[in-house]
């Protein structure tokens, strides 16, 4: 004989306003393709960067494309 037991499903995370902010206008701004790069890093550094953007509550990658974006701007047409 079994028993049934049923969880229930996982609660709803809480969305980050401002990473949600972020993502929407990155989204709305743009309709580009995206790329994936990778690239190694020191562990130090990683380490650096994620506890910074913890802090900030902010994602790494939304740091990183900031940053690209700012070093790479576009040239004007």
């Amino acid at each position: 004989m079994s028993k049934d037991v049923s969880f229930p499903g996982k609660p709803p995370s809480k969305l980050n306003s401002r990473a949600a902010e972020a993502f929407a206008e990155l989204r709305l701004a743009s309709e580009e393709r995206t790329k994936r790069v990778t690239f190694d890093i020191p562990a130090t550094l990683h380490q650096r960067v994620k506890q910074a953007c913890v802090r900030e509550d902010i994602s790494m990658s939304q740091v990183l494309r900031e940053f690209l974006e700012r070093r790479f701007p576009q040239a004007p047409q």
